[in-house]
């Protein structure tokens, strides 16, 4: 958490208002753990993120609470969340964005074969490329569900192929 700290520090320092979206990658899909973190440490180095991109046991890794929908309402207060929801069991996988004025939801038929390496890295690209283009944070986030979701059904492998965004 301290590289990310400081590497926030420095957009900080060198850009104008800065709009960072952090995906936080703590274990890969074939199971090998990145870092473990504490809640605290993680609320330090958030300080300054505009958008932070977790699946949900990340977030209930980063947020620790029983209750998910409260806690990230309640941080959503300081940092805009997009909880991505394709680790549930249910047959309709929910991607929920807090902001700290609204909720939104985002649904998608679960795929047969949806599963795919670095689905939520396109993600998190995916919604970063939508605000530079001068999209606003729902429109952004929806564009950004609504490619990963092509990005997932590409293909019935682990490995998925890029197709344009038609908007």
């Amino acid at each position: 958490m301290d590289v990310l700290k400081q590497l926030v520090a420095f957009l900080h320092e060198s850009i104008d208002n800065p709009v960072i979206i952090y995906d936080p990658v703590l274990k890969a899909s074939a199971g090998f753990v990145f870092h473990e973190t504490d809640k605290q440490q993680f609320q330090d180095a958030i300080k300054g993120i505009y958008c932070i991109t977790p699946n949900i046991p990340e977030a209930e890794q980063l947020f620790g609470a029983a209750d998910m929908q409260t806690e990230l309402e309640k941080q959503s207060e300081t940092i805009n969340i997009y909880l991505k929801g394709g680790h549930s069991d249910e047959s309709t996988i929910l991607d929920l964005l807090f902001t700290s004025d609204h909720t939104y939801a985002f649904s998608n038929e679960r795929l047969p074969n949806g599963e795919k390496h670095g689905s939520g890295c396109v993600l998190s690209a995916a919604l970063t490329a939508q605000l530079a283009l001068g999209n606003d944070l729902p429109t952004a986030a929806e564009n950004a569900n609504s490619y990963t979701y092509r990005f997932l059904a590409s293909s019935d492998t682990l490995l998925g192929h890029h197709q344009p965004l038609q908007v």
